[in-house]
């Protein structure tokens, strides 16, 4: 208890200031301490399901208009400027995106324009796929190489879906089981001689 004496300036002497009361406990007011649950999710909690659902949407969109080459153009757009970070890309592998950019190359494969957007979509915002197991193995699954290399063998005077073909090689082929099937089925040297006569800039992927 704090007390302090106090002397009159009149003279009186010293006098105590009496104690302070001490509140009862009924009195005291309560203060509610608020907990993560109690505040909802984090922004980064989120954000996260926030890109879930738009992955799974545009994704699904895409399935379901997997045989329409006029309507794919805009969402395989769409799809590109989506996968521009770890979140995003993270969703759209979740929404299945691989399998589903690969059969629309399979559906579409006199549609040179339609394939070298494919091709870059593969690319998803430039994933490492040499660190991602799970997106390799989609890829190994769903014949990505052997579906990208057709691109190459069957556009070789286009730059763009060469271009596009190249370096989706370069990402998807830095695994190391679909470096292999690059190189069982002869694309390694039909990846270097695409390379070098349209002058593309890129990491090769062996």
């Amino acid at each position: 208890i704090f007390s302090r004496s106090v002397h009159s300036l009149t003279g009186f002497g010293n006098f105590s200031l009496p104690p302070a009361p001490i509140p009862h406990p009924s009195r005291v007011p309560f203060v509610e301490m608020a907990d993560e649950e109690a505040q909802g999710d984090s922004p980064e909690v989120a954000l996260a399901q926030r890109k879930e659902a738009e992955a799974k949407a545009l994704v699904g969109e895409i399935a379901g208009n997997i045989l329409d080459a006029q309507a794919l153009p805009p969402l395989l757009r769409q799809l590109i400027q989506t996968a521009t970070d770890a979140t995003a890309q993270r969703a759209l592998l979740q929404a299945g995106v691989l399998k589903v950019v690969l059969d629309a190359m399979k559906s579409h494969r006199e549609q040179a324009a339609l394939l070298a957007q494919c091709c870059e979509a593969l690319q998803l915002g430039g994933l490492q796929y040499q660190y991602n197991e799970a997106a390799s193995k989609e890829i190994a699954d769903n014949d990505g190489v052997l579906t990208v290399l057709r691109v190459l063998r069957g556009y070789p005077e286009d730059r763009t879906a060469v271009t596009n073909a190249c370096r989706c090689l370069g990402a998807i082929a830095a695994a190391k089981a679909n470096q292999e099937v690059l190189l069982r089925e002869g694309g390694a040297n039909l990846l270097l001689d695409s390379i070098r006569i349209h002058n593309i800039a890129m990491r090769l992927p062996f």
